[in-house]
C-alpha cells in the first residue's frame, strides 16, 4: 500500500508551480518503478543531483521489469501546498 498525499501550489507563481511538479515527482518515481517495472529516466538525474552512487548488478534491471505489480492500494488522507523555495 501506498501513501499517497497530494501537493498542491501555494498560489500561481511559475516557479512555485514547476518546484510543486517536481515535489510530486519526487515522491511518484517509487509507483512508476513497482507498476512499470522501470525506473523514470529522472530518477537518475535526482541520484546523481543528491550525489548518490547506485550500484546496480547486473540483471537487475531485468528483475524489475519482469516482476511489477498490476494492483494498487493507496491511502489518501491529506493534501499539502508548496510555496515557493
Amino acid at each position: 500500500m501506498g501513501s499517497l498525499s497530494n501537493i498542491y501550489p501555494y498560489n500561481c507563481d511559475p516557479v512555485t508551480v514547476f518546484e510543486t511538479m517536481d515535489c510530486r515527482r519526487r515522491s511518484l518515481y517509487y509507483f512508476d518503478v513497482m507498476f512499470c517495472g522501470s525506473y523514470p529516466g529522472y530518477a537518475f538525474r535526482l541520484w546523481h543531483d543528491a550525489g548518490a552512487d547506485m550500484k546496480m548488478e547486473p540483471g537487475d534491471l531485468d528483475i524489475l521489469a519482469a516482476d511489477h505489480n498490476d494492483f494498487l492500494v493507496f491511502s489518501y488522507y491529506r493534501t499539502t501546498t508548496h510555496g515557493r523555495g
